[in-house]
């Protein structure tokens, strides 16, 4: 145990100090976290390309919302201007018949 208390007291060791497989572990490691940082860069675009999308295609159901809206509108006018006529053709029967009706009753 002497002997693990001893190397725990030693100061750190410099990368030039490290045996060749410790180098080779570090070098690794090294080029792992490139990758991964190179991996996360990829992934926070794709991120950004998606919100940017997103966006967009929030920005085309609004618009689509609002034109829904504009022909809803235009759809219970004319429901009402159909009703209008409806009414109008139907008093104008009343009237037709009831003249009808007047004509007979007088004899022409």
């Amino acid at each position: 145990m002497s002997g693990v208390r001893a190397r725990m007291r030693q100061p750190m060791r410099t990368a030039r100090e490290l045996p060749p497989m410790a180098s080779a572990i570090v070098a690794a490691a090294g080029v792992l976290v490139a990758l991964l940082v190179r991996a996360n860069n990829k992934k926070l675009e794709d991120l950004e390309d998606y919100e940017e999308n997103l966006e967009d295609a929030r920005d085309e159901a609004e618009a689509a919302k609002r034109e829904l809206g504009v022909l809803k509108q235009q759809l219970e006018t004319a429901a009402a201007e159909e009703m209008k006529l409806q009414n109008a053709i139907a008093e104008a029967v009343r009237g037709s018949a009831s003249d009808g009706a007047v004509a007979v009753a007088v004899g022409e």
